[in-house]
């Protein structure tokens, strides 16, 4: 009963169905598309209440740019 592993079968991606994993990804890209339309809005937000230093962080965060904290992330690199 403990550990055994005794009639337990481990599943892997392989024997996994199509539809879980068609699932899954279905969420991942969901969730990136609701966060860049979210990092969108806030920036219209940011522009029109005129908070530039505030838009211009956010610019750089969509770009993955983190100049601050020492990193340097580009999306041409």
């Amino acid at each position: 009963m403990s550990g055994g592993g005794e009639g337990e079968e481990e599943t892997t991606l392989e024997f996994t169905p199509t539809w879980v994993v068609a699932a899954v990804c279905t969420v991942i890209v969901a969730l990136s598309l609701a966060a860049e339309r979210l990092l969108h809005y806030g920036g219209k937000f940011l522009k029109r209440k005129d908070q530039k230093p505030l838009y211009e962080a956010l610019q750089k965060i969509k770009e993955g740019r983190v100049d601050a904290s020492g990193f340097y992330f580009s999306a041409s690199d």
